[in-house]
């Protein structure tokens, strides 16, 4: 998680400061009841998705193969 996070600084897509205010402010309004290691994981999902970097519908596509990978024998 810590090194996706650096990348994404490093690349210009999602600086550090703006990443650790939006979870700031993401983390204790609409995340609240998350627990923290998978609030910073919606609140980054949430970030990239309002920057245009992909959609919710390419999210749940994606997130709908993860089942696959691992039922593979």
């Amino acid at each position: 998680m810590h090194v996706t996070c650096e990348c994404l600084s490093w690349r210009g897509t999602l600086d550090n400061l703006e990443r650790l205010n939006a979870e700031d402010v993401l983390g204790e309004t609409t995340y609240q009841d998350f627990p923290v290691h998978a609030r910073s994981v919606v609140v980054i999902a949430h970030e990239l998705i309002d920057r245009g970097a992909f959609t919710a519908e390419d999210l749940r596509a994606r997130m709908a193969l993860i089942p696959q990978r691992f039922n593979r024998a």
